[in-house]
């Protein structure tokens, strides 16, 4: 159950918002655009996207962007310039059931079901092959057994009630954008602020001890919780929210309200062979 969490937490990090980075300009993507903004949210520019994916930030000045192609036919890579939002080149691999991402500044690797995709984040040349020998990467696994996510998933098609809103956040602030970059509303970022999970538009943000959990469409807090030890992960089963804390305590709250529903003893994550 752990893993399945673990899973939907990385997932959902991973979508439209990238990594916790420091630094301007920051970035966001929704089923309508990829763009960046400043550190108190105002737009630096956007272009236009056919889906919402996952970003990778490989240098401060370059980002890229993976997204599902229609019909299950592909996923496709494209590097951006994230100065002016310029694309500098895109390419595409077939689609597989399940892929494992890692990158440093000069290669992308796509380890498939179907052996190994490497990319050159230079030129955009794609070959099969494996990595070199030493290779470290500053994505989803570094060596050894690596974790499996499922992909691609195309969140543009999952429903958002009504309307889609984008979280994303500066050093100061986080914000929910509309699919078109604005501002719908921003709060203070909290104190070490490490994340967030979400489901049905609800965001679960991960603040040290402090557990804050957000209405998405309006910004406004439905609850918030003080913690015995910091927070280390999260993941949303809906309706229910688990919570994994530095002590041990694996902690389960419904999203909506808050109820603790059960308090146990997390066991030991046990990564996949």
């Amino acid at each position: 159950m752990r893993e399945v969490l673990l899973l939907i937490s990385f997932i959902t990090m991973g979508f439209g918002v990238g990594r916790i980075t420091k630094g301007e300009p920051y970035f966001a993507c929704s089923s309508k655009y990829l763009f960046a903004f400043g550190e108190n949210g105002d737009l630096k520019w956007k272009t236009p996207v056919k889906s919402r994916g996952c970003i990778d930030r490989i240098r401060k000045d370059m980002v890229i962007l993976r997204s599902s192609l229609k019909e299950r036919r592909g996923i496709e890579y494209a590097l951006y310039n994230l100065t002016n939002g310029n694309l500098i080149w895109k390419t595409a691999i077939p689609y597989h059931d399940s892929i494992y991402v890692g990158y440093n500044e000069t290669l992308y690797v796509i380890s498939t079901d179907m052996g190994d995709y490497l990319l050159n984040l230079k030129t955009g040349e794609l070959r099969i092959g494996e990595p070199p020998e030493g290779w470290e990467s500053h994505g989803y696994f570094k060596s050894g057994p690596v974790r499996e996510i499922k992909t691609p998933i195309d969140t543009s098609k999952i429903a958002r009630y009504k309307e889609e809103v984008i979280i994303s956040w500066s050093s100061k602030f986080i914000f929910g954008f509309d699919p078109e970059g604005n501002v719908r509303w921003k709060i203070k970022r909290p104190k070490g602020f490490s994340g967030y999970c979400e489901s049905h538009n609800l965001y679960a943000l991960r603040g040290g001890k402090e557990l804050i959990t957000l209405d998405g469409l309006t910004g406004k807090i439905r609850w918030k919780k003080s913690l015995p030890a910091k927070i280390q992960d999260s993941g949303i089963s809906y309706p229910e929210l688990t919570i994994y804390l530095a002590n041990g305590e694996k902690l389960t709250f419904n999203i909506e309200t808050g109820e603790l529903l059960k308090k146990e003893m997390a066991k030991p994550f046990t990564k996949q062979k």
